[in-house]
């Protein structure tokens, strides 16, 4: 039976959601008690910060590197946990272990965007996710603009990330407001019909639940819905599902009828 690693603990809580995700997701398309065989690395997300911060990148590499050196020849395939991650190392990762097969975000997330017809998109995510040009071509090479908040917002987004989301802070219902809010600036200035949640931590403030309850007057949220108002929701594309349900495909296509 085929093995697929799974490399997160950035941050710990969001290597749970995609630890939950997966499983259902699995149980969804092959029903019963059926579950996917991993590994998981969770890593010292203090120290991840750290280097992110410091942007020593290389350092950053070699712990990933040491990581995938030691599943050699034993997995079907792996998955960095992280938008952050995969903009600083991917490429380079997949250079230097031809392989191992990563299962990446950015892909299937363009495909998913193209799928539903979607050509104006905006980015949120952490601040060194949305200056990664790496993350950004599969987007610009499927002919899909991206967006991204102004230098105030995307320093709000970030600290936002780190300081509150990450650590496990419920956001506060001005930190809502405020995020919706950017999403109808993003709008109102780039004319977006879709915007990607580019980082785990986001879906706390933008849950799929909330989100089709959003309410275009933030004040009448209680009140009055986006239909009544005429309001054309730009589509929320979820990064941390999609990548779930890719990693699952991908498994599914290596996994054999047990003897």
């Amino acid at each position: 039976m085929p093995k697929f690693l799974l490399i997160g603990g950035t941050a710990p809580a969001s290597t749970g959601d995609y630890y939950n995700m997966i499983d259902k997701i699995v149980k969804q398309k092959q029903g019963g008690n059926h579950s996917l065989r991993m590994a998981l690395e969770s890593l010292e997300f203090h120290c991840i910060e750290q280097l992110i911060e410091s942007h020593d990148i290389d350092a950053l590499y070699q712990i990933y590197a040491e990581i995938l050196q030691s599943y050699r020849g034993t997995i079907c395939g792996y998955a960095l946990l992280s938008n952050t991650i995969n903009a600083l190392l991917g490429q380079r990762l997949c250079k230097e272990f031809p392989d191992l097969e990563l299962v990446g975000i950015s892909d299937p997330t363009v495909a998913r965007i193209q799928k539903m017809r979607v050509s104006r998109i905006a980015f949120l995510g952490t601040s060194v996710a949305a200056n990664s040009p790496e993350l950004l071509e599969p987007y610009v090479e499927a002919g899909i603009e991206v967006f991204y908040p102004n230098y105030n917002d995307q320093s709000w987004l970030n600290d936002l990330i780190f300081q509150r989301l990450t650590p496990g802070y419920p956001p506060t219902a001005g930190e809502e407001s405020r995020f919706y809010d950017l999403i109808e600036s993003l709008q109102a200035h780039h004319d977006i019909t879709g915007f990607v949640l580019g980082c785990t931590e986001l879906r706390k403030i933008c849950t799929e639940d909330e989100y089709a309850e959003m309410k275009y007057d933030l004040h009448l949220r209680k009140t009055k819905s986006l239909t009544e108002l005429g309001y054309n929701a730009p589509i929320r594309f979820d990064t941390t599902a999609i990548h779930s349900e890719a990693i699952v495909d991908h498994y599914l296509k290596h996994l054999t009828k047990p003897v």
